[in-house]
């Protein structure tokens, strides 16, 4: 059980990562509230949705396959890509305005970067852990 408490706590943080580096950046483009004011909500719903759905993917495999944290991180980002696309946030639609282009195409961006940066913390850990046994 302990594991499954660890994975989706790792769930937890990614989403809470997504959102907050989403709002932060969406506060800095200085566009009005009634363009923007609901996207970092749909972020949120994303973020849940997401964290349900790479849990019970994580029940499912968690016996067939050994789960790194990086496999764990990686299960959550192509997940939360997905409801992203399903959801029908696409930054090559053409009938979207700049303003919405611009905030899907970050969407993306945001959720690859606070990816690519667990990826970096997460072997940079298992290095310090190696190096001190």
């Amino acid at each position: 059980m302990d594991g499954v408490i660890k994975t989706t706590l790792i769930f937890i943080g990614i989403g809470i990562l997504n959102t907050v580096a989403f709002t932060v950046y969406v506060s800095t483009t200085g566009l009005p509230g009634g363009e923007v004011g609901m996207a970092p909500l749909l972020i949120v719903m994303e973020s849940g949705i997401s964290i349900a759905l790479a849990t019970v993917t994580y029940l499912l495999i968690r016996n067939r396959i050994e789960v790194t944290t990086i496999k764990t991180i990686l299960t959550y980002q192509v997940i939360y890509f997905m409801t992203l696309i399903l959801s029908g946030v696409n930054p090559f639609d053409s009938d979207l305005t700049d303003t919405f282009k611009t905030l899907t195409r970050w969407t993306y961006l945001i959720s690859f970067l606070v990816t690519i940066g667990l990826i970096m913390t997460t072997k940079l850990i298992n290095g310090l852990r190696t190096n001190r046994s």
